[in-house]
């Protein structure tokens, strides 16, 4: 995991057991590092 974040944790558990990709990327401020932890997730399925 890229940080502690439960929240990105959770996501990322779904993802694997739903689908099994072999990578999953992360864009904008929490792939920099300088999210804003008052802000939400933006994901397409």
């Amino acid at each position: 995991m890229i940080n502690n974040d439960a929240k990105l944790t959770e996501i990322v558990e779904k993802i694997v057991a739903a689908i099994q990709p072999a990578k999953i990327y992360l864009f904008g401020s929490r792939a920099r590092g300088n999210e804003h932890r008052e802000r939400i997730f933006s994901y397409e399925e």
